[in-house]
Parts: C-alpha cells; structure tokens; sequence
C-alpha cells in the first residue's frame, strides 16, 4: 500500500504538482486494517453473551470464549461482511424472518450482514436483504450490539480461506484479500474495538 502526499509548487507562471510517497504505517495497519479476514469473537457485552454457530447450524450465545464462538470475519461488499464460524465452517445467515441460522452453503442474500460501528465503539450487523440486526435474545438493540473480541482461545484460528465468491473474485476484478475493496477507508472516520488488539 503506498500512500502519496501532494505539494503545490510555483515554477514561474505555471503550478505543478508533486507526488512523495509515505511509508506503509499509520492506525490502518496497526489496528488490523491490513487483515483481509478478522478472526474474532462477537460479544454482546450489555447480555453477557459471545454468539455461537455450532456444526449443527443453531445460533446461540456462550459466556465464554469457545471453539463454537470464534468466527471470521470477511468483506464481501463495501460495508458488508460474511460471519463465518470456524470450528462449524458455517456461514452465519439469516431468513426473511429474521431468524439466524447457520449454513454450509454461503448466498448473499441470506449471508451478507452490513456491518456499522457506532460512536460508542460497538459494532451492530444488519441483513443485507432483510433489514434485521443480528440479535442474541429478544427483541431489542441491547443484545444486538457486538464488541467483536480478540481470540484467547490456546488454538489459534485454522489459516484458511473461505470459498465466499471464489470464482466471483476474478469475474469481477474483486480483490477480496483487501480490507480497502473499494478504496473507501478514508471515509471510515470512527474506530472500532474490533481493529484493536485487547
């Protein structure tokens, strides 16, 4: 990733331009930006819950970090992401009705989640087709709001890559191994838990 820093110069009459690149540092890469996929655990801290997919494909909450609760986190679109257990190698999905469930099979319908960060540094994931926010428990904002937590788990999460639009990437020029898709990290003006190491 190189970066450049313009100056204006006066040569005379005529303005020109001249570019000097910049290091490859700064909070984007300190904080996980540079990582395409980030393996977490989503905490609903307010009920006390990090959200499971089992192999089973039943979405649940756990009080403590397991096997079940780890998930990767993974951009498919600008703003929005495939939630991805690691231990189940299912994709966390969503019907018409809201109800969660967990799948082998990864449809953007169904599994692509427009992922915002809040002011108060929490993270909420909303269905990309239906609308609905990710939520563990009732009704309600208070169980749908996710700190997505640093694993600390003794595994370390299997360095794999998901098949979401593997052969959609070439197709569309997609580079999915990018954080910055789109190259719209520079609007990005609010950071989230989630980019830092707890």
């Amino acid at each position: 990733m190189m970066l450049l820093l313009l100056f204006v110069t006066v040569c005379g009459s005529g303005i020109g331009v001249e570019s000097l690149p910049l290091p490859d540092s700064g909070p984007h890469l300190a904080n996980d930006w540079g990582e395409a996929v980030r393996f977490r655990h989503l905490y609903a801290a307010r009920r006390g819950f990090h959200l499971q997919i089992n192999t089973h494909g039943e979405i649940s909450g756990s009080r403590m970090q397991s096997s079940d609760s780890l998930v990767e986190i993974q951009p498919v679109d600008t703003g929005s992401v495939a939630i991805k257990g690691v231990a189940s190698s299912r994709f966390l999905c969503m019907d018409r009705r809201g109800k969660l469930y967990g799948s082998h099979t990864y449809s953007k319908e169904d599994c692509s989640f427009v992922e915002r960060i809040l002011p108060d540094g929490y993270n909420i994931y909303i269905s990309s087709e239906y609308g609905f926010l990710v939520n563990l428990g009732s009704e309600g904002t208070a169980a749908s709001q996710f700190l997505p937590m640093v694993n600390t788990l003794s595994q370390e999460p299997r360095e794999q890559r998901s098949p979401v639009h593997a052969e959609q990437d070439h197709r569309f020029g997609l580079q999915i191994d990018s954080m910055d898709l789109f190259g719209k990290s520079s609007k990005i003006v609010i950071q989230s838990p989630s980019f830092n190491k707890r």
